[in-house]
Formats: structure tokens, sequence, C-alpha cells
């Protein structure tokens, strides 16, 4: 008996990183500038449910340099919002697998809806480094995905509280 295994390509999310600062606001760290997030090679039968997904990446935005007043921030990430799930970032024009969407998860893995700010990510002030930890992961948008590259990007934006 012969059994044929589907792959799908390295898929990646591109995050560009934008802020407006103000005096009491953090420095984002070059390091983690316009970074790329790997999401790793899956085989197509790996996403056998709708709305299910495989195990997420991490990724960091660090900040740097807080001001003296600084308490919190809340992120908002924003891209094309897949179609068939408003929590899911569409995959970009170029990319070739159906039936995925990328979702971005907070440091507690719950699903950061696109346009909508994250928890409080608490900042002390004059902190000289800041992790601050989110996910992304690929979720079947139908139990037919096909496999093709599978590539989208994201923005984000800090708010000071």
């Amino acid at each position: 008996m012969l059994s044929f295994l589907s792959k799908a390509d390295i898929g990646q999310i591109n995050l560009v990183m934008k802020a407006n600062l103000v005096s009491n606001a953090c420095t984002i760290s070059p390091e983690t500038v316009n970074q790329t997030v790997n999401l790793g090679t899956w085989a197509t039968r790996q996403f056998k449910e709708t709305y299910k997904g495989v195990p997420p990446k991490r990724f960091i935005i660090n900040l740097i340099d807080c001001g003296p007043a600084a308490t919190g921030l809340k992120v908002t990430f924003s891209g094309v919002v897949d179609p068939n799930n408003n929590m899911l970032l569409k995959l970009d024009a170029a990319s070739t697998a159906t039936n995925l969407g990328i979702s971005i998860l907070d440091r507690n893995r719950n699903m950061i809806k696109p346009g909508v700010e994250t928890i409080i990510y608490p900042v002390r002030a004059n902190s000289t480094n800041i992790p601050l930890e989110f996910y992304a992961q690929y979720v079947a948008t139908n139990k037919n995905v096909t496999a093709g590259t599978a590539n989208s990007q994201a923005t984000f934006v800090l708010e000071y509280l």
C-alpha cells in the first residue's frame, strides 16, 4: 500500500513595525523591527478540522529605553482580515495554499482579533528591556487545505497607558 503526504511550503508572516511615540514611550529594539516569523512546514493532513490550528510559533517585540512614567501598553495588530473568519489574517495574493489563515495570539495564547487591542502588557518606568511575547499560527478556514506557500503581513500600533 502506498501513502502520499502533501506538504505546505515554508510560510511566514512579515511584521511591519510602526509606532507613534510619546514622551513616556519605549523604543522598539532594532532586532525586532521588520521581523519575519517562520511558521514552518506542515502536512495538509494536519489541518483536519475547520478553525483548528497547528502549534503556534513564538515571536517577541522587544522594547527598550522606556520613559519615566510608562506603566503599561496595549498592542493592536492590523492586516487584511480573512473573509471566512475575522479573527484571522488573510493569506496574501501571492500565496498558493488555500483554506488557511494566520492567527496572532497574546502571551496567554488567546487569539487577538485584527484591529482590536490586546490585554495590557505591563511596562516598568525607565526599563531598558521589555520583551512583549506573542505567537502566530496557521489555522484552517476549511478542512480541505491545499498545499502551497502561505504568507501574510501584519502591522502593529502601541498604545501607552
